[in-house]
């Protein structure tokens, strides 16, 4: 395995014990059946080029998994390991997150931003997103 998927397949199981664990295969579908609605990726329209958690009227693939109320233009510009508190933002609907889920997340956070870019977004994400489901034993979300 190679490219940017290939540091997601090293773990898959939670090390927390209690709690309920994080529901992968709902985040990835509300992820991307996000995407899919808005057509395309979140990011800035003005130079530097970056990508948005939330911005513009769209979101990235995790900017779709956060509870709006603890959202922060803080998040902009850092990612799950320069600020963990982004972490926290996500819905608790996803259950408790431990450190396997946070490599789940920054794999389906590189999905969109790797492509984010390219006039093709959708396809690219699409094939992106199936890498990964394969990778956790997820099933990609029907169109």
């Amino acid at each position: 395995m190679t490219g940017w998927w290939s540091h997601a397949a090293v773990s898959h199981s939670s090390r927390r014990l209690g709690g309920i664990d994080m529901n992968r295969q709902l985040a990835l579908t509300d992820a991307v059946k996000g995407i899919r609605a808005q057509g395309g990726p979140a990011m800035t329209r003005i130079e530097p080029i970056s990508c948005l958690y939330f911005g513009n009227g769209v979101k990235c693939a995790l900017g779709h998994l956060f509870d709006p109320a603890q959202y922060s233009e803080n998040f902009e510009g850092n990612d799950l390991e320069s600020l963990p508190s982004i972490a926290d933002a996500i819905n608790s609907r996803y259950g408790e997150i431990t450190s396997d889920d946070i490599e789940f997340l920054d794999a389906l956070q590189c999905a969109h931003d790797t492509v984010f870019r390219e006039a093709d977004f959708i396809r690219l994400f699409e094939e992106n997103i199936a890498k990964l489901a394969h990778i956790y034993g997820l099933e990609v979300p029907a169109p």
